[in-house]
């Protein structure tokens, strides 16, 4: 992600603990010290401060050692400072353009199941080892998708250990994002009882970084990273660019989710024109001559209103009907409904049986069949 004549994360972490030996040469103690630092370049910042702050506080007593050599250790990490910032400026302002040009790929995304399959993909481009997309699915964290550096492997062992039984979302971490609506880090996973423990198992993660998907004002889906590839670790602004991230992938969602509302909507057109010609070829519609009467009434007879045949069904199933008349597989409708692909499954399952239908091709057909009987009047020439 840098230039090679920049100056690298490692390469300042192993001069501040050169000029950190020194203040406590200086200071003849270690008492500045507390907490983590090493891995998050805004904590090594404030480690910095704290350090400089102490050595100037400690003029005041005769243990602090010689101005000459307070002044030294003092200018050390006033050099080491300006390194740190101008690396910082420098990842942020990098991480920023790759964010830009992650969203731009991500919005030629043309449905909803190639978007949720390459987020992860462009998370881990961003400078992470590893990224899981998932969906949230009446309440239970569902994974979708995982790209990681060590390859498809461990990207499939990340999803397999995220399969159901899934996750009710009370019972992880997650849950605090879902009722915020906001970008969250953990920074103890190994040790957190409430991350969860199969893709732990799987990960190691020290800590890891997640972001909320919103669309219609809800959040549908999770996105997470870990292990940033230049830290080790995962930092504040790990997780601030990760919600800019899902912020603008909000978006791109609505716009996959638009283009799949076409594409079903060309889908019913077709099959539907198709059926309206057959049933014209069925009346004595293959010209343009004016009907007999014996032609209109039989025309009317086959018009017959039939709203009700699909009474049985939920709001969610008529949805899951007209998806499969379409001719989309359980992943597809999955994708598109923002549910598991078990779920969808199940549905399609309870429409075929209150349908009475043997198979997804037969009720597709009761679709057509049914959506052209409700049609109100044929063109006629």
């Amino acid at each position: 992600m840098y230039h090679e004549d920049e100056v690298t994360f490692d390469e300042i972490v192993a001069r501040a603990h050169d000029v950190f030996h020194a203040v406590e040469v200086v200071l003849g103690d270690t008492s500045w010290w507390s907490g983590s630092f090493w891995a998050d370049p805004a904590l090594l910042d404030q480690a910095i401060q704290a350090a400089a702050h102490t050595v100037q506080k400690g003029a005041e007593v005769s243990s602090a050692g010689p101005v000459a050599q307070r002044a030294a250790v003092l200018n050390e990490l006033g050099e080491l400072r300006m390194s740190l910032q101008a690396f910082r400026l420098s990842r942020q302002h990098e991480a920023v353009i790759g964010l830009n040009q992650s969203l731009r790929r991500l919005r030629t995304a043309v449905s909803v199941a190639e978007l949720a399959e390459r987020i992860p993909q462009e998370v881990v481009s961003l400078g992470f080892n590893r990224s899981l997309f998932s969906w949230l699915d009446q309440s239970h964290w569902v994974p979708r998708s995982a790209h990681t550096v060590s390859g498809p492997d461990e990207a499939k062992a990340m999803l397999e250990a995220g399969s159901p039984p899934y996750w009710h979302i009370r019972d992880v971490a997650e849950a605090e994002m879902v009722r915020s609506r906001a970008a969250m880090i953990v920074r103890d996973a190994l040790d957190n009882p409430r991350v969860n423990p199969d893709l732990l198992a799987v990960t190691q993660s020290k800590s890891y970084i997640a972001a909320p998907l919103m669309s219609n004002n809800r959040v549908v889906g999770f996105v997470h990273a870990d292990q940033n590839i230049d830290t080790g670790e995962v930092t504040d602004f790990d997780r601030d660019l990760l919600a800019m991230l899902t912020e603008g992938l909000g978006f791109v969602l609505e716009r996959s989710t638009t283009l799949d509302e076409l594409s079903a909507v060309k889908s019913h057109i077709g099959h539907h024109a198709a059926a309206l010609q057959d049933l014209m070829g069925d009346l004595g519609y293959e010209t343009r001559r004016a009907p007999t009467p014996d032609a209109e009434a039989r025309a009317d007879n086959a018009l017959v209103d039939r709203a009700g045949w699909t009474s049985e069904l939920t709001r969610r199933e008529e949805q899951v009907l007209t998806l499969v008349a379409a001719g989309q597989s359980n992943a597809e409708i999955a994708a598109r409904l923002y549910i598991a692909e078990g779920t969808a499954k199940s549905h399609v399952k309870s429409v075929l049986r209150k349908l009475g239908a043997s198979n997804r091709a037969e009720a597709g057909a009761m679709f057509h069949r049914h959506v052209g009987a409700q049609t109100p009047a044929l063109s006629r020439g």
